[in-house]
């Protein structure tokens, strides 16, 4: 978004997804390695917690999200940075989206939802980490480091300053 000048969502950009901050997953992983230590599956263990075997599929997700609003808290993120000149989300195609990045129709335009019913039941984790929303700031000005870009950028991309 940083290097087109606004925002992009496939389509209406009404997905859904799950989101997890990487230490929230880290935990659940964590979680998962001390109840392996602690040994065994139902089968061999008579009385133990469903955790492994055939029940031991997990869900890891601290929320869920909205593509088309993800991208709406980017651009004002960077407009206000900024970054960009203005805070415009486009719509694209599916088309355009995987021409932006491979499966990008899919992976912004697609719904994915779960819940982590069984890490929270059974393993008692709990995320605790920012929010996607919270992590937008911060991510912003990362990417905008990384592509060079300072505050003040939108201004000097248009050519008035």
């Amino acid at each position: 978004m940083l290097e087109r000048g606004y925002g992009l969502r496939v389509n209406a950009g009404k997905t859904y997804w799950n989101n997890v901050h990487v230490h929230d997953l880290s935990n659940l992983y964590l979680k998962l390695v001390e109840e392996a230590a602690a040994g065994g599956s139902t089968s061999e263990w008579e009385g133990k917690r469903p955790v492994w075997g055939a029940e031991g599929y997990y869900f890891c997700e601290s929320g869920e999200h909205v593509w088309g609003e993800v991208s709406q808290w980017i651009v004002t993120e960077a407009h206000k940075q900024e970054l960009l000149k203005t805070n415009e989300v486009k719509s694209l195609s599916k088309e355009e989206a995987d021409e932006c990045t491979p499966h990008g129709s899919a992976m912004w335009g697609c719904n994915s939802r779960a819940h982590a019913k069984r890490a929270r039941e059974l393993l008692r984790w709990q995320p605790k980490a920012p929010s996607l929303r919270e992590c937008i700031k911060p991510a912003v000005s990362l990417e905008a480091n990384k592509l060079g870009m300072k505050p003040g950028h939108a201004k000097i991309a248009a050519g008035e300053a």
